[in-house]
């Protein structure tokens, strides 16, 4: 459910007055500055840095909020700089360096990338959640099926709904085992100094694997995507990538991005070599697996292995990765992989019949979630000023078309010069940008719920220079993770092909259905007279299914659909006007035939938007697990390295 994730640990410089500590100052978090000196300058084989030093000059009673100031255009220097400020050894020189760099620990397979920004006190984290546990994304970061989560409750946890149940509590595990790990990796003994309210969220990715019984048939149903597609795309999209196996948009005004692709293709592109380099770089550094390996090339390989006199230590992997990509001599494959870390024949394998739906979640969208659905949602004087915001909004979209109807929507909803105040003070506030904490206090918690007191009375007593006071500061809460979920889960949910029927089943179907509205309007005619039918409008006909479907008109239409032609395509190639696409559209609907209609090569009836079929793989498949994870303990993990669960009722 979870992939990329960028957070920021804040109060990594901050300090304090504290006169027991050297100098009468002593930092906020001591974990979190040993951390940042430790990425600035550990040496560990699984970090790797990348330094640009820009001397900076001399300069009299330096001290750092200088650099935070200065901006220096000759090297394109903004004034929000990511980096580390440094002196010389002499003290005359002083030096910015961006630090950045990728961490791999000893217990993942994936690099982190990580910055320093000491502009806004933060360390920045960004990695994907399943390839930092299993090297790839082909196996999800849900509760494993051996989990104690899973075992309590292995039913409502293939659903959608039962993953969201535990996935924002996942996700703090998930960061408190990153941590931990960090501080394993970097000799760090204080790890009990970590504070969870220290993190904020910038960007989470929601993701979900749609397993398919064959690569063809995930490729099918693909392109049938993508001919309802542009129905989502709408003019405010700023971001159209249409390829031959992947789509992808971003709304403008929400900020959401959305991408759809064939798992097999984007594997075969970005994970493929990165993996196969894993696993020739644990052969090559094992000499035990160099005897078995050549036992099993001679068995499969017998004149190479002669022809060479057994010198055939240098050709072993070329020929695996060879045939891992041409799929040929599979018990070879098989045997090699034995020796190896990752089965990536098996990976190929699955990742082709994978459909990969991926939503990005920046805090420039997450503040317009915030602000719209949970912010104040339940405060009456909130409420109100909303109200007073939309009715003004509504005016002005009434002004930009039609001076005399916004002139009488003014007279009708009574809108007074103090609402245009409102107005401009609500919008500043909805659309400020927030940073997300996943763990605040009550007095942020309070201000979330209610508008305070003394702003209330400074809106009804100083109109002129009445203010909203604002936090920053946001809470991440249940609600907000609700919230991006069910928004996840509708654009998966529009992307989920029907299956077009026979022209002359649906055309059964629509004389049943005109034989049933004249019977219909026969009855209503007995029971109130021609005279009441007869003043019913056609759409209140239709809509009491007593109108008869022009079977002729429809068939045309029909026909198209088994063409292989989307809606959208259908009634732009017919010419229909707007009022004529909208009875269109309710009419087909009548018959099961929506936007979503596509004709495809395979049929998708059982296709399904959960994840049954996920752990349904591990109970078919005795070796699936080892086929996915390089490691078999992996099948009982969920979020910790141990099963103590966190409790929200602990945490919060």
């Amino acid at each position: 459910m979870l992939d990329t994730v960028t957070f920021l640990l804040h109060n990594v410089n901050l300090d304090k007055i504290d006169l027991n500590a050297h100098r009468g100052r002593k930092y906020v978090n001591e974990f979190n500055r040993l951390l940042y000196e430790r990425l600035l300058d550990y040496e560990n084989k699984y970090i790797s840095r990348t330094r640009k030093f820009i001397n900076e000059g001399v300069v009299e009673d330096i001290d750092d909020d200088y650099f935070k100031r200065k901006s220096i255009t000759n090297y394109g220097i903004v004034k929000k700089r990511q980096g580390a400020i440094v002196e010389s050894y002499d003290k005359k020189d002083f030096f910015f360096f961006p630090v950045h760099g990728n961490i791999t620990t000893a217990s993942s397979d994936s690099s982190c990338k990580f910055s320093v920004n000491e502009n806004t006190d933060t360390l920045k984290f960004e990695l994907s959640i399943p390839k930092y546990f299993y090297g790839h994304n082909i196996a999800q970061f849900v509760p494993n099926i051996e989990s104690e989560r899973y075992r309590k409750n292995p039913f409502f946890i293939r659903e959608f709904e039962g993953q969201l149940k535990d996935l924002r509590i996942r996700l703090v595990e998930f960061i408190s085992t990153f941590f931990q790990d960090l501080s394993v990796l970097l000799g760090i003994q204080n790890f009990n100094l970590f504070r969870l309210e220290d993190v904020e969220v910038k960007r989470l990715d929601l993701c979900y694997n749609q397993f398919f019984a064959s690569k063809e048939m995930a490729i099918d149903y693909l392109l049938a995507q993508k001919k309802i597609y542009h129905s989502r795309v709408k003019k405010n999209t700023v971001i159209k990538q249409d390829y031959d196996t992947s789509f992808a948009f971003r709304h403008s005004t929400d900020g959401f991005y959305f991408k759809i692709y064939h798992k097999g293709a984007e594997f075969m592109h970005a994970d493929f070599k990165k993996i196969q380099a894993i696993n020739k770089d644990k052969f090559d550094s094992n000499s035990k697996l160099l005897l078995p390996a050549k036992m099993i090339f001679r068995a499969h390989f017998e004149k190479i292995y002669e022809q060479k006199q057994g010198k055939v230590e240098d050709c072993i992997f070329d020929f695996y990765n060879t045939y891992v990509l041409t799929n040929e001599h599979q018990q070879f494959i098989k045997e090699f992989e034995s020796l190896l870390v990752f089965k990536t024949s098996s990976l190929v394998q699955e990742a082709n019949k994978i459909l990969r739906y991926e939503m990005s979640f920046t805090n420039t969208y997450l503040s317009t979630l915030y602000k719209r659905e949970v912010f104040r949602k339940n405060c009456p004087d909130w409420k109100f000023l909303k109200k007073s915001y939309n009715l003004v909004g509504r005016y002005n979209m009434h002004l930009q078309r039609n001076k005399e109807r916004a002139r009488q929507f003014k007279v009708i909803n009574n809108i007074t010069k103090d609402m245009f105040q409102e107005y401009k003070i609500i919008d500043k506030s909805l659309h400020k940008k927030h940073e997300f904490f996943l763990f605040t206090d009550a007095k942020l918690k309070k201000h979330e719920q209610s508008l305070g007191f003394m702003d209330l009375m400074e809106f009804k007593l100083n109109w002129s220079k009445a203010n909203i006071v604002e936090s920053k500061e946001a809470s991440f809460s249940d609600d907000l993770f609700k919230l991006i979920f069910k928004r996840f889960k509708e654009e998966i949910d529009f992307f989920q092909i029907k299956e077009v029927e026979q022209t002359n089943t649906t055309i059964e179907l629509i004389e049943k259905y005109n034989i049933e509205a004249e019977r219909k309007a026969k009855n209503y005619i007995k029971a109130f007279g021609k005279t009441a039918y007869q003043k019913l409008t056609a759409t209140k006909k239709r809509n009491m299914n007593m109108s008869k479907i022009q079977t002729s008109r429809l068939k045309i239409v029909l026909d198209k659909f088994n063409e292989g032609k989307a809606f959208d395509l259908i009634v732009h190639e017919l010419a229909l006007k707007e009022t004529a696409i909208k009875t269109l559209k309710k009419d087909l609907e009548k018959f099961n035939i929506f936007k979503n209609t596509v004709k495809t090569t395979y049929s998708f009836r059982n296709v399904r938007t959960d994840f049954a079929k996920y752990y349904e793989n591990f109970l078919i498949d005795r070796t699936y697990a080892s086929k996915l994870f390089h490691n078999p303990k992996l099948i009982s993990f969920d979020a910790l390295r141990k099963e103590n669960h966190f409790s929200l009722n602990t945490l919060y």
